[in-house]
């Protein structure tokens, strides 16, 4: 847990000079790309998996508990063309990807498509579960430069299920940005059997802020899921209230 105090305390200190963002990044949603050709971004993800009032002062709002940890790389290439690789511990899950923002910069509505293959542990199997997720990301330019709305719809290839997630960012200063996120389970009563096993009883979601500095972003957040994606939150959760604490750091270059 001493690691997980210096790191929050390091992204607090590194946050307090914050004057410029570079992208209006969500929780977990994607957003269509704004980075510029040739362009970098390193995000270190964490999602613990206690919650907040459970013995706060025992397991330091439930950070001591463990977490659900990711690393990702983003590489923009040319023409909103771009490549990803990224690993979460949770299920020893990793992907590649590829994205292509195909609305030209001057459009008030950005949409971007993406393809995604994942790999990953299920507990039940013996062998690694691999497929193909499909998304589209849209997202507008801030109304009356304050209100930003997100919404991601795609295929998961594995469980052959509808992904759906709708983010809200409310603008407060030029350097932090309010963001909640939600994401439905639409079939949770249609879905075959196969698939209602790795449904969670209640729809998962998030709030959170993101604090911008040129070159980085840091996001707080507490959330039921421990998800770092659209595929794994629209899954669901079992917790209904027992709200997460987690962050995102971001890093441009």
């Amino acid at each position: 847990m001493r690691k997980e105090i210096v790191l929050i305390s390091i992204l607090l200190f590194w946050g307090i000079s914050a004057i410029q963002a570079y992208e209006h990044n969500f929780l977990n949603l994607i957003s269509p790309t704004e980075l510029t050709d040739l362009e970098n971004e390193i995000t270190i993800s964490h999602r613990f998996l206690g919650a907040v009032d459970d013995e706060p002062f025992d397991t330091f709002f439930g950070m001591d508990v463990g977490a659900n940890t990711g690393f990702f790389l983003r590489k923009a290439l040319i023409h909103s063309l771009e490549a990803k690789v990224g690993y979460t511990r949770l299920k020893k899950s990793y992907h590649l990807e590829a994205s292509f923002k195909f609305t030209p910069m001057s459009f008030p509505v950005q949409a971007q498509a993406n393809i995604r293959y994942f790999s990953f542990d299920e507990v039940s199997q013996e062998k690694r579960r691999n497929n193909f997720l499909y998304l589209l990301a849209v997202q507008n330019d801030p109304l009356w430069e304050r209100i930003i709305l997100n919404t991601n719809i795609g295929y998961d290839g594995y469980y052959e299920r509808l992904v759906n997630g709708f983010g809200l960012g409310v603008i407060l200063f030029d350097n932090l940005t309010l963001l909640s996120e939600y994401y439905p389970v639409w079939d949770r009563d249609s879905a075959s059997e196969r698939v209602r096993t790795y449904l969670g009883d209640y729809d998962a979601f998030a709030v959170g802020l993101r604090l911008d500095t040129y070159g980085h972003q840091f996001t707080f957040l507490l959330g039921n899921g421990t998800g770092m994606s659209p595929r794994e939150q629209s899954l669901g959760t079992n917790d209904k209230k027992d709200l997460k604490f987690g962050f995102n750091l971001q890093r441009r270059f």
